[in-house]
């Protein structure tokens, strides 16, 4: 118990990347998500199939 206690300021420390790497990961899904709905229904026929293929 007491290296929990002696190392709480690291656990915490790597809490707060975690909560970081997640939520930029969620935004960055957003972002690349919407960007491949907008291509999906271009009227552009190149532009349809990257969306279609990715």
């Amino acid at each position: 118990m007491d290296i929990l206690i002696d190392n709480f300021d690291l656990f915490a420390n790597g809490l707060w990347v975690t909560f970081q790497l997640c939520l930029l990961t969620a935004i960055a899904a957003l972002i690349l998500g919407t960007l491949m709905a907008v291509l999906r229904i271009s009227p552009v026929p190149p532009l349809r199939a990257i969306g279609t293929a990715y």
